[in-house]
């Protein structure tokens, strides 16, 4: 994606969430979500201060979505427009009841305790997607924690009575076959955002991981599309 939008003309930033890839910390472990947004917001000055001037977009996707809604709802004038794919804003569905009362739990008592594994195989309907995503030695292939679990769905218990907040031109991406990240909640929230300026774009039969799908070279154009379109001097 990044190799695709810097063809089309854009300069191209991307940081590892702590306690993923290259950065430090417990992995897929945070204590507190905020720490999640207050770091977004510190990349954000930096690559402001890097490159001055054009205008800053945002694009995040799944955990990355959930980081990406809350920080446009803290920082409402942060970014000239946010992107969310496949955001995870609401990861109870698909999930029961008893084993989020156990994830708060642990986060509790134990909150580094691995809680969930996600499958793998549901990321593309690409095989090589899927067998390049295993041998990445900077996927974290294990459990996310059960700190990092209980703080996502507390804060997306907020989204739906923040969502009103979010002022930023928006385009929300889902790929309606999406098993790992229910699209339905997105969907629900998508009229309650504050934006104006709002887009919403959704792909039947895509899974996951849409800029990586059969079907990319559509999902990266309608992208690339938005953003040009959304090119303003500040």
């Amino acid at each position: 994606m990044g190799k695709f939008l810097a063809g089309h003309g854009f300069l191209v930033r991307a940081l590892d969430h702590r306690g993923h890839g290259r950065s430090e910390g417990t992995r897929a472990h945070v204590e507190q979500f905020d720490h999640f947004v207050s770091d977004l917001e510190r990349f954000r000055n930096f690559a402001a201060q890097e490159m001055p001037g054009p205008p800053m977009f945002v694009l995040g996707h799944s955990l990355g979505g959930a980081i990406v809604l809350a920080h446009g709802i803290d920082y409402p004038s942060g970014w000239d427009g946010i992107v969310l794919s496949g955001p995870a804003v609401d990861p109870r569905h698909g999930v029961s009841k008893a084993l989020i009362a156990v994830g708060r739990f642990a986060s509790l008592v134990a909150p580094r305790l691995g809680a969930v594994r996600l499958d793998v195989s549901k990321v593309s309907r690409d095989p090589a997607v899927v067998a390049a995503y295993i041998a990445d030695p900077l996927v974290h292939h294990g459990k996310v924690s059960a700190r990092l679990g209980a703080e996502l769905l507390a804060r997306s218990d907020r989204f739906r009575a923040d969502a009103p907040k979010l002022m930023a031109p928006l385009l929300l991406q889902l790929g309606l076959a999406d098993e790992l990240v229910d699209p339905t909640g997105a969907q629900e929230l998508f009229p309650l955002f504050g934006s104006a300026d709002k887009t919403l774009k959704t792909y039947p039969g895509l899974a996951h991981e849409i800029y990586n799908e059969p079907e990319q070279v559509t999902v990266l154009q309608d992208l690339v599309t938005w953003l040009r379109d959304h090119v303003q001097p500040r």
